[in-house]
């Protein structure tokens, strides 16, 4: 029987899948896998202009994107080159990020948070103890909300692919450093959601980002998969 990746089938901000009691597919899967995140890829890449502005790596890892899939077929090929230039988008931007609130205790806006840590990660400081507040609960309910620590109890969730494509770059970015296996289970789920309403109409710049997400975390898995002793099933 031929596998199936039923995680992207559905809106996934409005329909948050369980992951509970998923069935053993075997190898088959990575190939179902792979087929999902090249039309999420695809499909992102149709939103990203040749310049997105703020920074010119995401437009060429659209352009990158688009090239190297455009022949189709079941595995996701990314090249030596892509896989080079992928941390360079971290040194291109400079968002206006505000300081980090002082603790995880204190209530935040998410938005700027996620922003700040994305600056935190370039210029290399430790972000672990804001991302396993931040994947602690984003695993819980798979959404990311609008603020946390709120006097008024639960935000809404996020109900665009913004912050969740910026929210995998962080946790690709910081798997990369940390090898935390914690990290690439959010990192997928998260992927999940972006390759769920990749097919909406996306800004320029979060469509960019979600490429960016979806390289970084083929490059994780892939790395992850030779590691381990096994085929790389992703190039």
């Amino acid at each position: 029987m031929t596998a199936t990746y039923p995680y992207t089938g559905e809106d996934r901000i409005r329909k948050p899948h369980s992951y509970m009691y998923t069935p053993f597919v075997g190898t088959e899967f990575f190939s179902a896998y792979a087929d999902d995140r090249s039309r999420t890829l695809m499909a992102l890449g149709g939103h990203c202009p040749e310049k997105v502005g703020m920074a010119g790596f995401l437009a060429r890892a659209a352009s990158l994107a688009r090239q190297e899939l455009s022949g189709g077929g079941s595995c996701l090929c990314l090249s030596a080159e892509a896989l080079r230039s992928l941390p360079e988008f971290v040194h291109e931007q400079d968002p206006a990020a505000e300081p980090l609130p002082e603790s995880t205790d204190r209530a935040f806006q998410t938005l700027p948070v996620l922003h700040s840590l994305l600056v935190a990660v370039r210029d290399g400081e430790d972000v672990g103890q804001w991302l396993e507040f931040l994947v602690h609960r984003f695993e819980v309910s798979k959404r990311i909300r609008v603020g946390y620590n709120l006097p008024d109890g639960l935000a809404d969730g996020f109900a665009e692919l913004g912050p969740y494509a910026l929210f995998s770059v962080l946790l690709a970015l910081e798997y990369s450093r940390t090898r935390d296996l914690r990290l690439v289970n959010a990192l997928l789920k998260c992927n999940d959601i972006v390759g769920s309403v990749c097919a909406a109409p996306q800004s320029p710049g979060d469509a960019a980002f979600g490429v960016v997400a979806v390289l970084l975390e083929v490059q994780a898995v892939n790395s992850l998969l030779e590691e381990q002793g096994g085929a790389a099933w992703l190039r």
